[in-house]
């Protein structure tokens, strides 16, 4: 299998958890708000919960996004650039998001070790959890940065895979 059928493959599966995250907290929340207002007694686990899935939704959302090329960015400066320097421009810039992630992998390393032994007050369960995604998106961004480098150098663009636009 080609490397760029496994990053695919990954892409479709961050895809759906995204989705799948995005269509449980829309629910839990809708949930929550009934109790509150309607049977005042609001669910204690409904923003623990939220908060977690919230957080691997954005990282793993900021992963696909860095596959598509369409993080937020300011392209008025390279539109300035005549032709020969734009592409360059553009690997350097990758380049630098590249280093910030590799910051971003290794702080993340760096503080799980300690917050993992605290736990979440509703759950119990090791507030690890919460910091992972740091690490997870900043890798996941990592992986399809290079690969943007590498068709960038190849002139190679991605071609959507199917069912994507």
């Amino acid at each position: 299998m080609s490397p760029g059928k496994v990053l695919d493959a990954v892409d479709r599966v961050i895809s759906f958890i995204s989705a799948a995250f995005i269509a449980v907290m829309v629910s839990i929340l809708f949930y929550a708000v009934v109790m509150r207002y309607v049977l005042h007694s609001p669910p204690e686990w409904s923003i623990e919960i939220t908060r977690f899935m919230f957080v691997w939704m954005v990282f793993l959302a900021a992963a696909l996004v860095s596959r598509d090329d369409t993080h937020l960015n300011i392209g008025l400066f390279i539109d300035w650039l005549p032709a020969r320097f734009k592409k360059p421009f553009r690997v350097l810039n990758l380049a630098l998001s590249l280093l910030f992630c590799g910051v971003l992998i290794y702080q993340g390393m760096k503080i799980y070790p300690k917050v993992a032994q605290a736990t979440s007050p509703t759950f119990g369960i090791s507030m690890g959890w919460l910091y992972l995604p740091l690490t997870v998106g900043s890798a996941l961004m990592s992986l399809f940065i290079v690969e943007n480098i590498v068709r960038l150098l190849l002139d190679k663009p991605r071609q959507p895979a199917s069912g994507e636009k």
